[in-house]
């Protein structure tokens, strides 16, 4: 868990599972959304 925690910077935060960070506020509005769309876009160097 502590892998992924330090190698994610995305997942952790939107699954509000970061320690210290938890918002319970944010876990019940993101739990009630009825549609959730992701777009991850990857940036390379030119």
């Amino acid at each position: 868990m502590d892998d992924y925690l330090k190698g994610c910077r995305f997942l952790p935060k939107l699954n509000n599972e970061i320690p210290g960070e938890r918002n319970a506020t944010y876990k019940e509005r993101f739990s009630s959304l009825e549609n959730l769309v992701l777009i991850m876009v990857r940036l390379t160097k030119a």
